[in-house]
């Protein structure tokens, strides 16, 4: 058992009762010495608990109050997003659409320069 709490800066002694302890060989009981244990008593003050304010509701947003959309703002809205798609989808299919372009051209100078200087002799002569 626990004497009172002693006063500021003095040393408290615990005392502690020791188990009993059973050998299996002689069938006696032996019972050990109490143990002491010393506990500094540093600081007898009651420790401030700190708590945090309550935290501030957010304040609400408020809706700036919005202008009806009329007939002409919706038909401008819809046309001018009708014209960016269009220029967005030109802007995808214009890769394949130049090499497409470019692949014709070759196909068609090709065969203008077949035609004109390997079927006829005289313009063969003209290579030397």
């Amino acid at each position: 058992a626990a004497a009172a709490a002693p006063a500021k800066g003095k040393t408290a002694v615990v005392k502690k009762a020791a188990p009993v302890v059973k050998k299996a060989t002689t069938g006696t009981v032996v019972k050990k010495k109490p143990v002491v244990f010393t506990k500094q008593i540093v600081n007898t003050k009651p420790i401030a608990v700190f708590k945090p304010a309550a935290p501030t509701p957010a304040p609400k947003r408020v809706r700036a109050p919005s202008a009806p959309l009329d007939k002409d703002k919706v038909g401008t809205l819809g046309l001018a997003s009708i014209f960016a798609g269009g220029f967005l989808l030109a802007l995808a299919i214009l890769p394949t659409a130049v090499e497409t372009g470019l692949e014709v051209i070759g196909i068609g100078y090709t065969a203008y320069f077949t035609y004109n200087y390997v079927v006829f002799q005289e313009s063969r002569d003209e290579f030397g």
